[in-house]
């Protein structure tokens, strides 16, 4: 039951032809996990170990802190579920049923979501003529502190996402915008996370971070990015906060069809943002 806020439709978008798998360390926590995506009836689904299911907007966020973790109706967990859900988001993907096989949380791969999209390109992907949305009602304003995320009808998708941390290379942009029509893998999909060489002990401190390094993270300092390759794009951390945007808002549990504009924001937030839209 929403809250009035958004509406259902029918639109297009693509349904996956065969099964992926991926295997590998997790971001925070450190250790092996392995996801697979199979092909389902219309919609995103979650599969537990014991063969239950889920759609994802059925599932409950229960830690905002660096990641997503969700939490199913019968109780099992997974963290780090915002790139690949990204990856759906992003694609227009859907008929698709996600299985978190071994460990607790998904598999950070190279910290972006273009090890996602590149196996589901190579399994392949048909057009579907009707596959369910949301579309946005009526203008939507959430905050925290200084932090807000504006949302307004929209007949397509558009995020305009802006951030300002003093340890961000000076002459790098602040502001990114993205939408329909834009091409998700090429302008988004390789966005890597990125953190500051400043925050690392206080985020090992809290138990996160265990399994980053510079081959999944971008790491900078006094200005400086410190990965030897450099930077994927020139703003690459505003283009991976509105990769984390679109993987935070597949929590509705479809796409949604309006026009995003963010400051300073983060999982927090789009979670918050969220949550108002479907009346919890």
């Amino acid at each position: 039951m929403t809250a009035g806020l958004i509406q259902d439709v029918l639109g297009p978008g693509r349904v996956l032809v065969g099964s992926c798998e991926w295997r590998g360390v997790g971001l925070h926590g450190g250790m092996m996990g392995c996801v697979q995506l199979r092909p389902a009836p219309l919609g995103w689904w979650l599969v537990g170990r014991g063969g239950e299911r889920c759609r994802v907007g059925e599932a409950r966020v229960v830690d905002v802190a660096r990641r997503v973790v969700i939490e199913m109706p019968w109780g099992e967990r997974w963290a780090g579920v915002e790139h690949l859900f990204a990856a759906l988001n992003g694609l227009g993907l859907q008929g698709v049923e996600m299985a978190l096989v071994e460990g607790e949380e998904l598999p950070v791969l190279d910290g972006s979501a273009a090890g996602y999209c590149q196996a589901m390109l190579a399994r392949g992907l048909v057009q579907a003529r009707q596959v369910s949305w949301y579309r946005l009602r009526r203008p939507v304003t959430v905050c925290e502190g200084d932090a807000w995320l504006r949302l307004r009808p929209s007949s397509r998708r558009r995020v305009a996402y802006g951030l300002d941390y003093g340890e961000l290379p000076p002459r790098m942009a602040k502001r990114v915008v993205w939408e329909d029509g834009a091409d998700f893998v090429d302008r988004l999909a390789g966005a890597r996370t990125f953190t500051f060489l400043s925050w690392l002990d206080r985020l090992r401190a809290s138990g996160l971070a265990r399994g980053g390094s510079l081959a999944n993270a971008v790491v900078f300092s006094a200005g400086q990015c410190l990965n030897p390759d450099g930077l994927r794009f020139r703003d690459e951390p505003l283009r991976h906060k509105v990769l984390d945007f679109l993987g935070d808002f597949a929590l509705l549990g479809r796409p949604l069809l309006a026009a995003a504009e963010v400051w300073r924001g983060g999982h927090a937030l789009h979670v918050h943002a969220v949550h108002t839209l479907l009346g919890r």
